[in-house]
């Protein structure tokens, strides 16, 4: 998408932690561009001791060439809405009960009072945007200068397309791929980008601290097909996956879906393993 490599390509993701570091130093503040990626990974960096596989990201691989990259960072939580609360408060889900999705971030007596990085950035002086899926709820108190929601793409004629999404009895479920039915200029995410664009090149008499949250590749795996021929089904490799993977997983209902098991012999999985091959060690 050409907003995408524009966005992706002419900035700079920052972050400051100490917003008076550069008033107290006589520095004019600095303007923060926040890139938040839905459910990406370190594959597309090309690292072979990650994964040896073709990745086609040139824009985050110069951007990551570019700027400082952090190989030891790790997440607050695998989970979507609590390490969005965490990174955005400064507060660990275990401590604020922001644990899962579905808790309200308004429920926690643990955050109540504790601002957000937006309210910091707003209380500094600094001009607010917010594009896409960025906060989950942990914005309040914060009026924003521009803002867009996101949309998730809706499924194309026929779906479900593939694997997992027909395995489940023929139903619709969101572990579907294929190709979108919608012209690029109507994802989500295009006109996302379009809107931190235009917001990053629109004239400002304060700093800026404008956030843009993308979904994909969040599934439904929906993209125009030119992003699908970028990966030829004969040149995909598939990572490994150790014999003791689920070792430890007590509910392995959440790791597979209890729903894709039903459909398979219950001793074929238990000679095979959770993924039809491996040698698992017995539970």
């Amino acid at each position: 998408m050409k907003s995408l490599t524009r966005l992706f390509s002419t900035t700079f993701i920052v972050f400051v932690s100490l917003l008076s570091a550069s008033s107290s130093h006589g520095r004019e503040p600095m303007n923060v561009l926040l890139l938040i990626v839905d459910d990406l990974n370190t594959w597309l960096l090309e690292d072979p001791t990650r994964y040896s596989g073709k990745v086609v990201a040139p824009n985050i691989q110069r951007l990551a060439q570019q700027g400082v990259l952090f190989h030891n960072a790790y997440t607050a939580s695998p989970v979507c809405s609590p390490s969005r609360t965490a990174f955005l408060s400064g507060v660990a889900p275990w401590k604020s009960g922001v644990s899962r999705n579905g808790v309200k971030v308004s429920d926690s007596k643990v955050l109540h009072g504790v601002p957000s990085l937006f309210r910091t950035f707003q209380d500094q002086g600094y001009w607010i945007a917010k594009f896409g899926k960025v906060s989950h709820g942990y914005d309040t108190g914060v009026k924003f200068a521009a803002s867009m929601n996101h949309k998730r793409t809706p499924p194309p004629p026929g779906a479900p397309l593939n694997g997992i999404a027909r395995s489940a009895g023929g139903k619709l479920t969101e572990r579907d791929w294929g190709a979108t039915h919608l012209d690029e200029n109507e994802m989500s995410d295009k006109r996302l980008a379009d809107a931190a664009i235009k917001a990053l090149q629109g004239k400002h008499d304060k700093p800026f601290f404008i956030s843009c949250g993308l979904f994909h590749p969040h599934y439904p795996w929906y993209v125009p097909q030119k992003y699908l021929d970028m990966y030829p089904l004969d040149e995909i490799k598939l990572p490994p996956i150790k014999a003791d993977d689920l070792v430890g997983s007590i509910e392995v209902d959440g790791v597979v879906g209890l729903a894709e098991l039903d459909l398979c012999a219950v001793r074929q999985f238990e000679q095979l393993g959770p993924f039809g091959a491996g040698n698992p060690p017995p539970r």
